[in-house]
């Protein structure tokens, strides 16, 4: 945000877990989806009806290496339920992440839109108690004060229908 506001940058996509509402800054919501607690098919977790993240605590959360959404999910729900809980940080590979899961060896998060393929490949979404997580959110953000250019525009719309496939 700093950055659009000072004028170093033009553009943004972000991950949130909100509409971004920033004075000063234009944001438009490419897409949103619903986050959701994964586990192995073979985890104990995944037969029951619903879980408390207080049931996670003793597995780790298997992350990527980049400051993400992820992360940002991961610390809320650390200070919330106020414990430490053990990560495991690896590549930015979804394939790998979801590879680890599916060998038990900890739990992340998924997107609805990619269940489908994660179910297939032996993963359980969980659902939480309370619907305790958030949606997900992704937006283009610029200055209010920038002129897009066509250019600018061109990246937008394709960012949109690429979202929407």
């Amino acid at each position: 945000m700093k950055a659009l506001k000072l004028g170093d940058l033009d553009l943004a996509l972000v991950e949130s877990t909100t509409p971004i509402r920033e004075p000063g800054i234009k944001a438009e919501i490419v897409e949103t989806d619903q986050i959701n607690i994964i586990v192995s098919k073979n985890n104990s977790l995944a037969s029951k009806a619903y879980i408390d993240f207080n049931d996670l605590k003793q597995m780790p959360f298997i992350t990527t290496q980049n400051k993400c959404l992820k992360e940002y999910l991961f610390k809320y729900f650390e200070q919330k339920y106020e414990t430490s809980i053990s990560v495991i940080s690896c590549s930015g590979d979804p394939n790998l992440i979801n590879q680890l899961v599916q060998k038990d060896i900890g739990y992340s998060f998924s997107l609805n839109q990619w269940l489908t393929k994660d179910i297939k490949n032996g993963l359980i979404a969980l659902k939480v108690k309370n619907n305790e997580l958030p949606s997900f959110v992704l937006s283009i953000i610029y200055p209010q004060k920038h002129k897009l250019n066509d250019e600018e525009k061109n990246l937008i719309n394709t960012i949109k229908e690429v979202s929407v496939q």
